[in-house]
């Protein structure tokens, strides 16, 4: 754990902030893998992934079966519990967030990210973040630019009927299908030009 703790100290000096989140993720990812659990990376991070860190986010958010082992592994690598949150104590724009169990979408579609330094960072579905964000537009009044950028951006290798049976029991498809159809919009009027 000691030589994670050094990892995460190095992570003060990285500028991108897409970039020092995804290696802080991967780290964590690492330590809870010593107790054989996934996090998973979902909400904001998720989000300035899938739009190439066109959404900021500031903190990173990671569902881990059984939040049981964030007590004993945050304040190993350093963190200290704050409200809910964990933030590093060498660096407090590090923080960390465990929303409670369970995943909000599918395991079997978890997309697994290596890093450049080698570790994985488990992220939730494409899919599974744009119902994030229709549900977030349907029920909390935010912005629908989310959901259809990243239903533009990644057309081609959704998993639409999946995407649209999650609509469905989640019970928003008619808010789904209303931000698909404009992101067909803009994704034609980007190819005609």
């Amino acid at each position: 754990m000691e030589r994670l703790r050094e990892k995460l100290l190095n992570c003060k000096v990285i500028k991108d902030a897409l970039q020092k989140q995804m290696m802080v993720a991967g780290i964590i990812s690492e330590a809870f893998k010593q107790h054989k659990l996934t996090p998973v990376v979902v909400g904001g991070l998720a989000v300035e992934f899938y739009t190439l860190s066109s959404y900021l986010t500031q903190d990173i958010d990671m569902v881990i079966p059984g939040d049981a082992y964030a007590s004993e592994i945050m304040p190993v690598l350093g963190f200290r519990k704050c409200n809910n949150a964990w933030v590093f104590e060498q660096d407090p724009t590090i923080i960390v967030d465990f929303p409670p169990s369970p995943l909000g979408g599918s395991w079997d579609k978890v997309l697994p990210v290596e890093l450049e330094s080698g570790e994985i960072v488990y992220m939730i579905s494409v899919e599974d973040i744009i119902i994030d964000r229709v549900l977030a537009v349907k029920y909390w009044g935010d912005p629908e630019e989310w959901a259809q950028y990243m239903m533009a951006a990644h057309y081609d290798d959704i998993d639409w009927d999946y995407c649209l049976k999650r609509a469905d029991d989640e019970v928003c498809l008619e808010v789904f299908n209303k931000l698909k159809v404009l992101a067909e919009k803009y994704r034609q009027a980007f190819h005609e030009k």
